[in-house]
């Protein structure tokens, strides 16, 4: 595989970006085993990233399957060590159902959380005498307005501005029903 190295920074002279991640390719150990079968055929199982790689060689151990003297000691050291350690116990399973119940619950919060009540607009209602009445006025105010924009002097102007507001004053105190 020295033939591999060699392309790898020969590429590596003609592109500098590359010469990261062929150094960090370079610098990384993968630890492996290779299991060779009675007809003479090999499997190679890397185990760097292979979690509980232990119980394989319990397993091999389980089968009297023969290992290499210094692999069966290095396991059997390994192996001792780790039946002396903690068992972890039911505290990362209980955590994990307090966080999915606060993200349930979260979530049908979110969904049921009431929304701002909406004014709700109505019209108002009068009787047809009231409206009746109302129009009256206006007509009136209506009329006065007409007439301030033809007048010159100013004692008629302020007269009809007070004829005008104690129509205005009738017609608010024209009150709607309460009826819906």
């Amino acid at each position: 595989m020295w033939w591999l190295r060699i392309i790898v920074i020969l590429i590596g002279l003609l592109n500098w970006r590359l010469f990261g991640a062929v150094l960090i390719g370079s610098s990384e150990e993968a630890y492996g085993i290779a299991i060779r079968f009675k007809d003479g055929r090999k499997l190679k199982l890397w185990m760097t990233h292979l979690p509980d790689f232990e119980r394989l060689f319990q397993a091999l151990r389980k089968a009297d399957v023969s290992l290499d003297p210094e692999l069966a000691k290095i396991i059997d050291e390994d192996l001792a060590s780790s039946e002396t350690e903690a068992k972890h116990g039911e505290g990362g399973k209980v955590t994990a159902g307090i966080l999915m119940a606060l993200a349930i619950a979260g979530a049908l919060t979110w969904q049921y959380w009431p929304e701002k009540t909406r004014m709700v607009k109505r019209e108002l209602s009068y009787t047809y005498e009231a409206l009746a009445q109302r129009r009256q006025l206006l007509n009136e105010m209506m009329k006065i307005a007409t007439q301030m924009k033809n007048i010159g002097s100013t004692v008629e102007f302020d007269n009809l501005m007070k004829q005008h507001d104690t129509l205005e004053k009738q017609y608010d105190a024209i009150q709607p029903t309460e009826e819906d």
